[in-house]
């Protein structure tokens, strides 16, 4: 289907692609204030000694060139940049696709930013060679000018599909704890029927289960890594796997073993001839590379035709 950018809170979604998702089941103004601020400002924002009506006023003012009433009840003001930022029914979530969109067409792929302040600067040095000044929003509205209309289509992405995954972050098994983080991305695009669903560069994290180092006696060193979700181009949440193609670890040149449901084990058979560094049986796969998982069940994703 084909969505016009037609609402300011589209515009402001854009910017959002990204970046941290709200938790939707956050409660209370207070916590909507510092969850809005980390997406608009970073994580790293100190609102310092403002009281809750000085920083939404900033908020406003740096979103839309003017503030509210200070004698303006909080909690609508509050609700509406909430809102704005992180609507949760069905016709957003198209939206934000929509939009998430804008940065791929750019540039085929998409990046993770510290905040909406980060990617809009992003952009504009991309489009403009520099950072413009004023309210986010007539910024973020000139930037969408240049994509008028985006075509949507509704796909159905069916199980087993191939997602190779770059690892960001190292896994070595004399070093790795059980609960550490391994930060990934998407490799490459993922496409089906000529819908893209999957961006490259879209980020995700998995966690170590387990570790256990080599021993005499020619026992192999193994790491037990969940691989978590990744986020499709409309923010919908994919579970992986490991992949269990035969030859698909092996065509990116890794040995891959099945464990538990949503495990993978990565293993270092001696000579086996593996393309990540293998001292003397650990485990050693060094940030680059890339492993093969695939999609846990099926799943419908509102993706971008491909002409």
């Amino acid at each position: 289907m084909a969505r016009r950018l037609k609402r300011f809170s589209a515009i402001l979604l854009c910017l959002m692609l990204l970046s941290t998702s709200f938790p939707v089941s956050a409660q209370g103004v207070l916590d909507k204030i510092a969850i809005i601020e980390a997406m608009v400002y970073g994580k790293d924002y100190d609102p310092k000694d403002m009281t809750p009506f000085q920083r939404v006023a900033k908020l406003e003012t740096d979103l839309f060139g003017s503030s509210g009433s200070s004698m303006s009840s909080l909690v609508p003001r509050v609700d509406l940049i909430w809102d704005m930022l992180a609507p949760g029914d069905e016709l957003a979530s198209n939206l934000v696709m929509t939009l998430t969109a804008v940065e791929w067409l750019t540039f085929n792929q998409v990046r993770e930013h510290a905040s909406l302040i980060k990617q809009l600067e992003y952009m504009e040095n991309a489009y403009y060679g520099k950072v413009l000044t004023g309210p986010f929003d007539g910024r973020i509205r000139g930037m969408l000018e240049l994509f008028p209309n985006i075509d949507t289509k509704t796909v159905v992405v069916p199980q087993g599909t191939l997602v190779q995954l770059e690892l960001l972050s190292p896994i070595d098994s004399t070093k790795n704890r059980d609960g550490d983080v391994i930060n990934f991305r998407v490799y490459d695009n993922v496409f089906v029927d000529g819908v893209l669903v999957i961006p490259k560069g879209a980020t995700g994290t998995g966690v170590i289960k387990q570790v256990t180092q080599a021993k005499q006696l020619g026992r192999d060193a193994q790491v037990v890594l969940d691989l978590g979700t990744i986020k499709g181009i409309d923010r919908t949440s994919i579970a992986l796997i490991p992949s269990l193609k035969e030859g698909d670890q092996e065509s990116m040149g890794l040995a891959a073993l099945l464990g538990t449901a949503g495990l993978v084990v990565l293993g270092s058979p001696i000579g086996a001839g593996l393309a990540f560094i293998v001292k003397g049986n650990e485990v050693m796969m060094p940030v680059g590379t890339v492993i093969v998982s695939e999609i846990v069940e099926t799943v419908t994703i509102h993706g971008i035709p491909v002409k």
